[in-house]
């Protein structure tokens, strides 16, 4: 709707009583809707068809529940739905002590809607930095966990066995009273297997929350096949660039468990957030 006055409009939820102050014809009081009202005039709504340019006298239920006697004159007319009709009137002859009446209520409100503005500003402010520390912190711990990926994967051959063989012998031990060397290399194997899967699992997993913390909306999908890209290739250059590190040899299948746990990473993160999304929606 146009704004038509200079004042600042306030709502009330209060009602008026009119009648025809210019005509011949018997007093009939009408219930309207008020929508608006300024120091200037005052807008409203009403299932009466009233004349532009007529002038009625009202009684006006102000928010302090007072009752200001004031003069109207309809200025405008719009036709509503279900025969309902917005009018604008202006106040003729109000005194200055009703009016001040009006304004004073105007500041009160124009000073807490400042209040109102500056707090959702404050809390606007506070929610994007708290959203750019989120993705700052997703970032470093997503760049630490790749190096350690790294570091692991190129580490040399004799290093990474004999730690591995450390690890089987003792586990093995807890397992069996005597172990075997075919007891402890199988050990060590279930050890390398679970390495690569519960790694990758958590690049899967770090790497799609941090997709999803960057896009929005329905362009999350576009992080999501975008974080199954960037597992992707860690999952297969990581091992294809082990046979340029001496003592250490490509395997496609350890690739292969890579991608594996990538996957699940992937699947577990996507699930959580849907999930969560259903509990927010029962509760």
């Amino acid at each position: 709707m146009e704004e038509r006055r200079r004042n600042k409009r306030i709502g009330l939820s209060s009602k008026l009583l009119i009648k025809r102050l210019d005509g011949e014809d018997a007093a009939k009081e009408v219930d309207i809707d008020v929508v608006d009202v300024s120091k200037t005039g005052v807008g409203f709504l009403c299932s009466e068809a009233l004349e532009i340019g007529a002038v009625y006298e009202a009684s006006l239920t102000i928010w302090t529940k007072e009752v200001i006697h004031a003069f109207l004159e309809i200025v405008r007319i719009e036709k509503k739905d279900d025969n309902i009709f917005s009018y604008g009137s202006i106040f003729i002859g109000m005194s200055e002590i009703e009016a001040s009446r009006i304004e004073t209520y105007s500041t009160i409100e124009t000073m807490e809607d400042k209040k109102k503005k500056n707090g959702m500003n404050k809390k606007r402010k506070s929610h994007i930095l708290l959203e750019l520390g989120v993705i700052a912190i997703s970032f470093a711990a997503l760049l630490l966990l790749l190096y350690f990926v790294v570091a692991v994967s190129f580490q040399n051959g004799t290093v990474s066995s004999d730690i591995t063989m450390k690890m089987a012998g003792q586990i093995a031990r807890r397992i069996f009273e005597n172990p075997t060397q075919d007891q402890i290399s199988t050990t060590a194997l279930m050890i390398r297997y679970g390495a690569h899967l519960g790694l990758f699992f958590v690049v899967g997993f770090v790497t799609t929350f941090v997709s999803m913390v960057v896009f929005r909306r329905y362009y999350r999908i576009l992080g999501v096949i975008g974080a199954g890209v960037v597992c992707y290739v860690l999952a297969y250059y990581t091992e294809y660039y082990k046979q340029f590190v001496e003592g250490r040899h490509f395997q496609q299948s350890d690739a292969a468990l890579n991608w594996y746990g990538s996957l699940a990473g992937i699947f577990c993160m996507v699930g959580s957030y849907f999930l969560n999304r259903l509990l927010v929606k029962l509760s």
